[in-house]
């Protein structure tokens, strides 16, 4: 997976994570031109989600953290307003039960289907949920509390982008 955004995994303090800091200018727009189409329009509506539930206020005060820091001064389209804080994007799928353990446990994680594909539902065993998701969905789940995974894609290509908090930044 690619990560792009902010986040604090493995550092004492918030950074850009490497893969948002390209050295070619043609991958730095590249970048850019993906990041502000999440910044300016799913991340503006997800933020006004969790406004609208009155759920933002740790976030917020993540998004402060981060600014004092001086992290969107160069990286302005990775601002995501708060609604998270680092994208990955993957193709493929996680066929292993797991808990995200970078997740903060009571915070929504935003996973957004990219491409089509049939199979590759995403399931939640102990509670007996699959979920298929199709192009252009976003499904929010606590990723850090029930142990989940992507079943096996029998057709297309798996990409899909996580939207996440970041757990050290929260």
């Amino acid at each position: 997976a690619y990560h792009f955004g902010a986040w604090e995994n493995f550092a004492t303090v918030p950074q850009i994570s490497a893969v948002s800091r390209p050295k070619k200018s043609k991958h730095i727009k590249a970048i850019d031109e993906f990041s502000e189409v999440i910044s300016s329009f799913l991340s503006q509506k997800l933020a006004a989600l969790l406004e609208c539930h009155n759920y933002s206020s740790q976030l917020f005060l993540a998004w402060e953290r981060v600014h004092r820091f001086g992290l969107y001064e160069d990286h302005p389209s990775l601002n995501f307003n708060g609604a998270f804080f680092t994208i990955a994007v993957k193709n493929g799928s996680s066929e292993i039960i797991h808990v995200d353990r970078n997740d903060k446990k009571m915070l929504w994680m935003w996973i957004i289907a990219v491409s089509d594909w049939e199979g590759g539902e995403f399931r939640i065993p102990k509670v007996g949920v699959k979920i298929p998701l199709q192009t252009g969905q976003v499904l929010a789940v606590m990723s850090g509390v029930l142990a989940h995974f992507s079943a096996l894609v029998t057709w297309g290509r798996h990409i899909i982008m996580t939207c996440s908090p970041e757990r050290n930044l929260v």
